[in-house]
């Protein structure tokens, strides 16, 4: 299941990311899809979908990542403006340190620095 969740979060990034490259707080509709992609990907963050093995959990930390990757190349100052977006934003953020602390050993330099930014421009 986590395999088929990488391979429809790279297909929703290479066929709609760019359309959230430009977008601001005025973008309430494309904010709207983020937000739904958002959930979906906490929700699944959040459950032990399947049972144990190493091997879920190595996937369920690639689903985060790549979730991620994606995510923080849209996230901005004036994106995190939108309350619902930045609050979902933050919420698979904190599911992604509670759920796959795996991840955040294996995360790339640029993707932690980007991150760290996301978090700074919040707080």
């Amino acid at each position: 299941l986590y395999r088929t969740i990488i391979m429809i979060v790279d297909v929703y990034r290479s066929e709609q990311a760019a359309r959230f490259l430009n977008m601001t707080e005025n973008d309430e509709d494309k904010g709207n899809d983020l937000v739904l992609f958002l959930d979906i990907l906490s929700n699944v963050l959040s459950k032990d979908i399947l049972e144990g093995g190493d091997d879920n959990v190595a996937t369920g930390a690639q689903v985060a990542l790549r979730s991620l990757e994606m995510l923080l190349s849209v996230m901005n100052e004036s994106v995190l403006k939108l309350p619902d977006l930045a609050m979902k934003f933050f919420r698979l953020v904190l599911y992604l340190v509670e759920f796959s602390r795996e991840a955040l050993s294996v995360m790339s330099a640029d993707l932690l620095v980007a991150l760290c930014r996301c978090l700074q421009v919040m707080f």
